[in-house]
């Protein structure tokens, strides 16, 4: 989620795909999302500029979306301010590398990365954590979990990541490929995005 030059909330994953004349308006794809998805479906943003979050939240309070909603986000600041200004959103704190993890510690520098990540879910900062598929491990699914959060495996690409993803235990998986992901849905039961 990002602004376009003019300011409006557009579904871009770089800056480069928020100028662009094509890039659907966050206002758009919530009306799609509240008039025509299947029930249930559910909506995972990833908050790549912190200062929109106010008006994200706004926009999904006023589509009756809010409580269908997980926001990634990429550090303990931001999700601190999630959760005092947006209780209301569901939170998953977003890693795209150890170094990323290592340099966002909490308040326990010793812990390591699976620590971290289920002290977040633990201390209700997080509901989940949204890894780069390369970080996924049995210790941090485990960790996580009995911590009382999901996993999501992000950057899928291909069948056999999808598979290994599932058979590590992940909670969901995130990628480019709709069809890949529903196959991989369907085959382990898990949610995808």
């Amino acid at each position: 989620m990002r602004r376009s030059p003019g300011g409006e909330l557009v579904l871009a994953h770089d800056p480069a795909e928020a100028r662009t004349a094509s890039a659907l308006r966050f206002s758009a794809a919530l009306e799609r999302l509240r008039t025509g998805a299947r029930p249930g479906t559910e909506l995972l943003i990833d908050l790549k500029e912190p200062d929109t979050a106010p008006a994200i939240a706004a926009a999904l309070k006023g589509a009756g979306l809010a409580a269908r909603t997980l926001v990634c986000c990429g550090g303990p600041d931001v999700m601190h301010r999630l959760a005092a200004d947006h209780p209301e959103l569901r939170r998953a704190w977003s890693f795209e590398s150890v170094r990323q993890a290592a340099a966002a510690r909490l308040a326990w520098p010793r812990y390591s990365f699976a620590r971290q990540a289920a002290a977040a879910v633990a201390l209700g900062l997080a509901e989940a954590v949204s890894v780069r598929r390369a970080l996924v491990r049995p210790r941090l699914v485990r960790a996580v979990h009995r911590a009382g959060g999901r996993v999501y495996a992000w950057d899928v690409t291909g069948a056999g990541q999808a598979r290994r993803l599932s058979a590590r235990g992940v909670d969901g998986l995130i990628g480019d490929d709709p069809r890949l992901l529903r196959e991989a849905s369907r085959s382990r039961g898990r949610a995808s995005a």
